[in-house]
């Protein structure tokens, strides 16, 4: 996993009325998806030491994490989303080493 170029990018909260923002997360290496009752959030994160990409569940009022799912490389997660029922976090997953290998994925 080539993540020496990317710098991390973390998640903040912004209001509409000038209040400075808030860091919630740090190290989000995706697009994140919300769940419906807008308190957790899904999102990949991957590790250079360990090769490894990571889908992550966060409390937004917390900030506890869990990790959901992993996969080795070549294997990576793409952005993941949040059902509308938030029984469901879907993402695309796979590799591009040796010809095209991808899948879709669905968590309960």
């Amino acid at each position: 996993i080539d993540t020496a170029k990317k710098s991390p990018r973390s998640l903040y909260r912004m209001t509409f009325l000038g209040s400075p923002p808030t860091k919630l997360i740090e190290d989000v290496q995706s697009a994140v998806s919300f769940s419906p009752d807008g308190k957790q959030i899904v999102f990949r994160r991957e590790s250079v030491d360990s090769n490894e990409s990571n889908l992550i569940i966060s409390n937004l009022d917390s900030g506890n994490q869990e990790k959901i799912s992993t996969v080795k490389y070549p294997e990576k997660f793409d952005d993941p989303v949040w059902s509308p029922d938030g029984k469901t976090i879907a993402c695309a997953a796979g590799h591009s080493e040796g010809g095209e290998n991808n899948y879709l994925l669905a968590i309960s």
